[in-house]
C-alpha cells in the first residue's frame, strides 16, 4: 500500500510525464502523415519536376486534403489521443487514492466523476475537434494552392510541406507544436478539477500548493510552492490584477482549476488541519479566515 507521499509525488509526476509521452507519440505521428502527403501528391500533374498551373490540379487538392483527413483519422495521432484521454481516468483512481489516505474518503459523487469525464471531453475535442484544421489543415493547403498556383517545382513543395509536418531545427512539426501545451495544460486543470471537485465536496479548508521548482517555474508558483494556505488565501489569488502566465478566466473560484496559469503543473492539495504548521494557523486567526 502506498504512503500518502508516494501518492502525491506520482499525482504530481505523471503531471509531466504523461502529456511528455503523448508528444513523443506525435512527433512520431507527423512522420507518418508525411509520408502519407507524399504519396497523394503523385495525383497532381507534373511536368519537368515542375507542378503544372491548372484547374485540374487546384481541385486535386481538395482531393488530397480529404483523403489526408482520413489518413490522420487512422493514424497513430488518433490513436495516441485516445490513450492520453485514457490516462485522465487513471490520474483519477490516483486522487482517489490520495483522498481515502488523507481524508478517509471512500465514496465519491457522479458530480465528480462528470466533472472528470467533462475535462477529458475537452481535451480531444481539442487535440482533434475542428481547431486541427487551422493547426494542421489550412498550412498544407496554403503551400499546396500556392504551389499550383505558381508552377513550383516539386521538391520544393516538399521541402516546404517537410517543414510544416515534421518542422526543422529551430522549428517544431505542426501538431507538435499545436498539441504541446494543450496536453500539459488539458492533464494538469483536469487534475485540479476534479480534485477540487471533491475538496469542495468534503468542505476543505486548508491547502497546500505543491509540484517542486523546474527552470522554467514563474514566480507566482515558486513563491507559493511548499506552502500552506486557508482556502479564503487561495480565493484572494484569484483576484490579484495580473501576473505572468495568469490563464484568462481566472478568479476566485477557478483560481483552484487554473492555479499559476499556462503550463502550470502545480496542484492546489487539500490537507487536514492537523498537518498546517501552526504560524499558517495563526496567520490566518490573525486576518480573519479561521474564527476563534
Amino acid at each position: 500500500m502506498p504512503t500518502l507521499a508516494e501518492i502525491i509525488k506520482e499525482k504530481h509526476d505523471r503531471l509531466d510525464a504523461v502529456p511528455t509521452a503523448f508528444n513523443k507519440r506525435v512527433i512520431d505521428s507527423q512522420k507518418e502523415i508525411f509520408a502519407e502527403l507524399l504519396e497523394l501528391l503523385d495525383k497532381l500533374d507534373k511536368s519537368n519536376g515542375e507542378i503544372i498551373i491548372s484547374a485540374k490540379n487546384l481541385e486535386i487538392i481538395d482531393d488530397i486534403l480529404e483523403k489526408l483527413q482520413g489518413v490522420v483519422n487512422q493514424s497513430e495521432y488518433v490513436s495516441a489521443v485516445r490513450d492520453f484521454a485514457k490516462e485522465f481516468d487513471q490520474q483519477g483512481k490516483i486522487t482517489q487514492e490520495y483522498f481515502e489516505k488523507a481524508f478517509d474518503r471512500t465514496e465519491f459523487t457522479k458530480l465528480q466523476e462528470a466533472v472528470l469525464k467533462a475535462k477529458k471531453r475537452e481535451a480531444v475535442e481539442l487535440l482533434v475537434g475542428g481547431n486541427l484544421d487551422g493547426a494542421l489543415y489550412s498550412p498544407i493547403r496554403k503551400i499546396l494552392t500556392n504551389s499550383v498556383s505558381s508552377g513550383s517545382s516539386l521538391k520544393d513543395t516538399i521541402a516546404g510541406l517537410r517543414l510544416v509536418i515534421e518542422g526543422g531545427d529551430s522549428r517544431l512539426g505542426t501538431l507538435d507544436r499545436y498539441t504541446k501545451q494543450i496536453a500539459y495544460d488539458a492533464m494538469a486543470t483536469a487534475d485540479r478539477a476534479y480534485t477540487n471537485a471533491i475538496a469542495d465536496e468534503i468542505g476543505a479548508e486548508w491547502y497546500k500548493y505543491v509540484g517542486g521548482i523546474i527552470r522554467d517555474t514563474r514566480e507566482f508558483c515558486e513563491s507559493r510552492n511548499g506552502n500552506y494556505y486557508h482556502r479564503k488565501e487561495v480565493e484572494e489569488w484569484g483576484l490579484l490584477k495580473e501576473w505572468d502566465g495568469k490563464a484568462k478566466g481566472t478568479n476566485d473560484k477557478t483560481i483552484f482549476i487554473l492555479a499559476g496559469g499556462y503550463n502550470c503543473q502545480h496542484s492546489i492539495l487539500p490537507v487536514l488541519m492537523s498537518s498546517v504548521p501552526p504560524d499558517v494557523i495563526e496567520r490566518n486567526k490573525a486576518n480573519g479566515n479561521l474564527k476563534e
